[in-house]
């Protein structure tokens, strides 16, 4: 599934595009010593602006998406998102799916932990009838202990599964662009003004 960063990498990679696309009209026109323009090739001049539409219709509806979803993430309201090294991360939608495994295993160990302790707690404990053990004080206050960090546990799951929905809808109307960055060609010199009128003999 695409996340924050993929779509602010596609909207990249079409600015980059339309950009070179802009450059490439140049080549469909003639400045006349007159000064007007006249176009010498139509059928590629309309190709190219067909295509540079297209992506700059796209930029602009997958930046909604984008700024919508980036909203919708740095509003949440989820603790404990930070990496190894205690810093705090940018959110995103697999930051956020990792969280979601994080709090299932942390609700597994705890029920796990829970019946290992209750389990302890009958065999060592001679007062405590095996067949109703929560009327004993202590495994009483072992449950109400457990059953509180379970509570905060499956409050912040019920939290990240609205956001991993909620993002899902977002992500349903992000349309990728299929372009890819262009890389710098370090042997293509910038046109300037000299150039443009040489290749055109003005």
């Amino acid at each position: 599934m695409s996340d924050i960063a993929d779509i602010a990498k596609d909207i990249a990679a079409c600015q980059s595009k339309a950009r070179e696309l802009q450059s490439e009209t140049i080549h469909c026109i003639a400045i006349l010593p007159s000064g007007k323009i006249s176009v010498v090739d139509k059928e590629r001049l309309e190709s190219l602006n067909g295509e540079a539409d297209r992506l700059k219709g796209l930029i602009a509806h997958n930046t909604d998406v984008h700024d919508e979803l980036a909203q919708l993430l740095n509003e949440a309201d989820l603790p404990n998102l930070r990496d190894r090294k205690n810093r705090q991360l940018a959110p995103t939608v697999e930051i956020v799916r990792e969280r979601k495994r994080q709090v299932e295993g942390s609700i597994t160990k705890t029920e796990n932990l829970f019946r290992m302790d209750l389990g302890d707690l009958i065999k060592n404990t001679h007062d405590i009838d095996p067949s109703t053990p929560f009327a004993h004080w202590k495994a009483k206050s072992l449950k109400e202990e457990t059953d509180a960090q379970l509570a905060g546990l499956r409050a912040e799951l019920a939290i990240v599964d609205d956001l991993l929905t909620r993002a899902s809808q977002i992500l349903k109307d992000y349309r990728p662009s299929g372009v890819t960055a262009s890389k710098p060609d370090e042997f293509r010199s910038a046109i300037t003004r000299e150039k443009t009128a040489a290749a055109f003999g003005a």
